[in-house]
């Protein structure tokens, strides 16, 4: 059977030259800014490889919606090894307060396995023209996503609720 050995190496792509490649998978809304970098490595047989690799992201900015504010000030040291992601370091701002978040996900099989640990003072959790939620975040996330489990803390800091009001309902 025939082996194959190879390496790409990606430096200090930025973001903006991806959109249109973004935009055909619809996510080119949402990685508005940043730089990658990183490296894509593969050997082993010609038909089943084993894929390895590195990414760093600089001055990120991932809009996620649904409520959820940007995370701004992304920066991230990525490592993967077939279906196994590392966040080996990722930080960034949540509502200008800063966030840490590592540990890894198991991409196997039909359900992303976690373990993560997000931690941060102050963060901006929840915002709509209603309501917006901050709070002191130390929590983990564990299992299968369909099953996931969130343990740890959660203390609410700051807290807004203002329901839209009519004036022709009064």
């Amino acid at each position: 059977e025939s082996t194959a050995r190879g390496e790409a190496v990606l430096a200090a792509l930025d973001v903006a030259r991806l959109e249109p490649i973004l935009q055909a998978y619809g996510v080119g809304d949402r990685l508005r800014a940043g730089q990658l970098s990183g490296g894509l490595r593969f050997e082993g047989p010609l038909l089943s490889p084993v894929l390895s690799g590195d990414m760093q992201v600089t001055e990120g900015r991932l809009r996620i919606g649904g409520g959820l504010p940007s995370i701004d000030e992304l920066d991230a040291a990525l490592r993967f090894v077939e279906d196994r992601l590392t966040l080996e370091r990722c930080t960034g701002t949540l509502g200008a307060s800063p966030f840490a978040l590592n540990g890894t996900i198991d991409l196997e099989g039909d359900d992303a396995v976690l373990d993560l640990d997000l931690s941060g003072d102050d963060l901006l959790l929840f915002r709509d023209r209603a309501a917006r939620v901050r709070a002191n975040t130390d929590v983990h996330l564990d299992g299968p996503i369909s099953a996931l489990v969130v343990s740890g803390s959660l203390e609410l800091t700051r807290g807004h609720y203002a329901p839209d009001q009519s004036f022709l309902n009064l």
